[in-house]
């Protein structure tokens, strides 16, 4: 994509003037306190997975009614949304609404701005920027351990599990399940570790949905995180046999 390109629609998304995102400047009083950014900060590294929060939060100021949120980062908005501080803050702290993921790792640019409709035209203040950088390591793949099922198994619709391995840095996981000739896969998904994984036990699992056929299985499984993808490894093998008497 060319330079020009990028910067048009880099424009079209939030607005370059100066820098940053556009603002008529008749609509701007002097200048107010900061808003203060509490996660990410400022000059913050995120270094490890489990440090990593979807939602973004900052210190709310009593005299504003709304805040927008703009996160750029490698030539692309990850994040532009108005939000009402009535819903989005309690007890002083605002977070965003919905789960903001960003790219690889890379440096980040965290604009807000904010506004009061009883306050001259709006705007209270210019546009305003902290930056926050992604560097974690890579993810290490997930591990077979004691992954299940093995040997055979009389139930179609078996729970597949596998260790996440610790310290491996994995915010996601694809998991592949198919024939054991590789003929295609019976299921092909990703999952959230915080959402399928047990931090008290390092177990994490998901139940098949679509019955499996008789025939012998074998499963893979991959780990992805924002400093890129691990190998693929083998968790487990194991056959759906039916009539089978499991004692």
């Amino acid at each position: 994509m060319s330079r020009i390109s990028i910067i048009f629609i880099f424009a079209v998304l939030v607005g370059i003037v100066g820098g940053a995102p556009a603002m008529a400047t008749d609509d701007l009083l002097a200048p107010v306190t900061p808003i203060d950014r509490i996660y990410p900060a400022d000059g913050q590294v995120i270094d490890n997975s489990a440090d990593y929060d979807t939602n973004f939060r900052w210190s709310h100021m009593e005299e504003i009614d709304y805040y927008r949120v703009v996160i750029v980062g490698d030539d692309q908005v990850f994040h532009d949304k108005w939000y009402d501080a009535a819903q989005a803050c309690q007890e002083g702290v605002c977070t965003t609404s919905s789960d903001i993921w960003l790219g690889l790792n890379s440096g980040y640019d965290f604009w807000m701005t904010r506004w009061n409709p009883t306050i001259g035209a709006g705007y209270v203040n210019m546009w305003e920027k902290t930056s926050f950088t992604v560097d974690m390591p890579m993810p290490l793949p997930p591990a077979a351990g004691s992954g299940t099922p093995t040997g055979e198994t009389n139930d179609s619709t078996p729970s597949l599990t596998w260790q996440n391995s610790g310290g491996s840095h994995a915010m996601w996981y694809q998991i592949w399940v198919g024939p054991s000739d590789l003929s295609g896969p019976m299921t092909n998904q990703w999952f959230n570790r915080d959402e399928v994984c047990s931090s008290e036990v390092n177990v994490c699992g998901f139940t098949i949905e679509n019955a499996l056929p008789h025939d012998d299985y074998i499963v893979f499984g991959r780990a992805w995180n924002m400093a890129g993808m691990s190998p693929w490894v083998i968790l487990n093998q194991f056959s759906v046999k039916f009539g089978l008497t499991i004692e």
